[in-house]
């Protein structure tokens, strides 16, 4: 039994590449009924998910002490906080940390799957929120567009004979 136990930890341990670390069986142990899917680990582990390479561009940002990449925002975040955005912009406002919470949770789920709204809700305060709402608007281009917008009006009024 002993021989067919050492097996069992040599082959878990090749499996897993041969990393100690990830393996912590000892000779007699029975292995875990089930083993997490790599969402489930990563569900698990934000320092393990900080490590996942992600799929669409953006702009990096620290957040939990962990680099993380915020996406632009898709149309959904768009949809269900368009609202909320636009109100920001319009009356000149500091936005909601709840507000800039929920959008870099949009923004970093379409890069890390597995991110829990829970873990950035508790990353995001008062001292870097204005940073990740600052990164968010450029990485989505809302900076470019009302830029954009406000050399259309200056044109406008420009060609009506009317001062900015």
């Amino acid at each position: 039994m002993k021989i067919l136990s050492r097996i069992w930890a040599a082959f878990v341990w090749a499996f897993a590449g041969g990393d100690d670390d990830l393996v912590s069986l000892q000779i007699g142990q029975k292995p875990p009924e089930r083993c997490p899917s790599s969402t489930e680990a990563l569900q698990q582990s934000p320092e393990l998910l900080a490590t996942y390479t992600p799929n669409i561009p953006g702009e990096p940002i620290e957040i939990g002490g962990h680099q993380w990449i915020l996406a632009p925002l898709n149309a959904t975040a768009v949809k269900q906080y368009g609202k909320q955005i636009s109100e920001v912009g319009t009356t000149g406002r500091l936005p909601d940390v709840d507000l800039v919470a929920k959008l870099a949770y949009m923004s970093l789920l379409r890069n890390y799957p597995g991110i829990k709204l829970e873990y950035v809700e508790f990353n995001v305060d008062h001292g870097n929120f204005l940073k990740i709402w600052e990164v968010l608007l450029n990485v989505t281009g809302m900076v470019a567009q009302a830029g954009e917008m406000m050399r259309r009006v200056q044109e406008k009024m420009e060609a009506e004979g009317l001062k900015a």
